[in-house]
């Protein structure tokens, strides 16, 4: 992952990752831990 800022990080079921990438033009990458899917945007 690059360097930058994460603007939010948690439970992909709370938030849309393509809303966030559509509205911040943020990077979002979804990562699975233990079954539970997160999202982490970030600059």
């Amino acid at each position: 992952m690059k360097s930058g800022k994460i603007y939010h990080m948690g439970d992909s079921s709370i938030i849309e990752p393509s809303l966030l990438k559509n509205v911040y033009d943020i990077n979002v990458k979804i990562i699975e831990v233990e079954g539970r899917k997160f999202v982490i945007a970030y600059s």
